[in-house]
């Protein structure tokens, strides 16, 4: 399958990330969000198996992503969400990986934790029952009340914005449903995919004692993401581990194994819906990552 037929694929099945990344896929897809002069930035911090992003309001159209995504009000106020066209109030939303859902967040603060598929709880996400959401009450995350506001005014560091990363995450989980025991040789290849992103498929059927059909067949149930999709999906997350880190656009696509930028662009904006380089040139919004941590700590 081309990179262009794939990218259609990727665009009708799941049309939209977070996020990851709101770029990555986790993150937690964001769709289009605006933020005006009388309001904070967005924010957006890329902790490695997902991302953490705040917007002070978030209106989307019908998206879908890679990502599962734990959606709160960051301080109580009701959002619509509608899931696979069921509409209701929300204080806290966590929803499964690939289902449609669209957000009306209209000056409502809202934090939005993209869990991507190499987080180790992915699968329990997946595990969400029809439609696709689980409401939970918001009192439930009022331990982390304090680092929520310090994200969403840009105030964490990296490394604490990973610590309440997997604080919510941990939360969300607990209401979860228990996923069903993932097969040992398709764990072992995505080991090895993620050791070497371009390791050859047929190489890799054979390196974990299966054909390429049934590796692959397997590998979409037990991660939910077809074989060739999440090698799509390893390389945008190399793409937002790369932004805000001084990097041009045409830099980056090369490092993540993209022919040139337009290629990237292109594939970006099938994707997600956006581009890359809104994340390089928005003034709405600001990137924390650990690489652009230490090229200012470099810098001081």
């Amino acid at each position: 399958m081309s990179g262009e037929s794939l990218a259609r694929v990727v665009r009708r099945e799941w049309d939209f990330l977070i996020g990851g990344l709101a770029m990555l896929a986790n993150a937690t897809a964001i769709g289009s969000s605006t933020a005006s002069s009388q309001h904070p930035k967005n924010h957006i911090y890329l902790v490695g198996c997902g991302y953490l992003y705040t917007s002070p309001c978030t209106v989307t159209g019908a998206t879908t992503g890679f990502a599962a995504t734990s959606i709160l009000s960051l301080r109580g106020e009701p959002f619509v969400a509608i899931v696979e066209g069921s509409s209701n109030y929300y204080q806290a939303i966590t929803t499964k990986p690939m289902v449609e859902r669209t957000l009306h967040a209209e000056n409502v603060p809202t934090i939005h934790v993209g869990i991507s598929p190499n987080h180790r709880s992915y699968r329990r996400f997946r595990a969400i029952a029809r439609p696709g959401c689980l409401a939970i009450e918001r009192s439930a995350y009022q331990e982390q009340n304090a680092a929520l506001e310090e994200a969403y005014h840009g105030q964490l560091s990296v490394e604490d914005a990973t610590r309440l990363f997997e604080a919510i995450v941990s939360v969300s989980v607990s209401f979860l449903p228990n996923a069903r025991r993932a097969d040992s040789r398709i764990e072992h290849a995505l080991e090895m995919l993620q050791e070497n992103p371009s390791y050859p498929l047929k190489d890799l059927a054979c390196a974990v004692g299966l054909s390429y059909d049934r590796m692959s067949y397997l590998f979409a149930e037990t991660i939910g993401l077809p074989l060739r999709s999440y090698l799509l999906w390893q390389k945008l997350h190399k793409v937002a581990s790369l932004l805000g880190c001084g990097k041009t656009l045409t830099e980056i696509a090369l490092a993540a194994g993209f022919t040139d930028s337009a290629h990237l662009s292109n594939t970006y904006q099938k994707t997600y819906g956006i581009t890359p380089s809104y994340f390089l040139k928005s003034d709405c919004v600001e990137i924390h990552s650990l690489c652009l941590q230490a090229t200012v700590s470099a810098v001081a």
